[in-house]
């Protein structure tokens, strides 16, 4: 009888955390090459941050190449992260996002 994880999978807020979070406040969207080549986020580290509802995953066309490309935004939970660990208040508000 499994009664699920209670933990969450970020205990800690890394110095490379606090500027993905800084980054996604002034930005709002990230593909997964800024976070990994620009910011120095693991796969794992953003995985941990997509269970734990703090960022997900979306799609955004881009009207100049006509693709569809897979960005990351921070949620509401993320928003709060930011707001209460890191004294980061005002988030851009991202629109014209496709979910997929």
């Amino acid at each position: 009888m499994g009664r699920g994880r209670k933990s969450s999978y970020v205990k800690t807020i890394t110095t490379k955390d606090h500027n993905m979070l800084h980054v996604f406040r002034c930005v709002g969207y990230l593909t997964e090459h800024h976070l990994k080549a620009e910011l120095g986020q693991r796969e794992k580290r953003i995985q941990a941050y997509l269970r734990d509802g703090y960022i997900e995953r979306c799609s955004v066309y881009n009207r100049s190449s006509h693709q569809i490309n897979e960005v990351y935004r921070l949620t509401t939970k993320g928003k709060e992260l930011g707001r209460n660990q890191l004294a980061l208040d005002i988030f851009i508000v991202v629109t014209q996002l496709i979910m997929i």
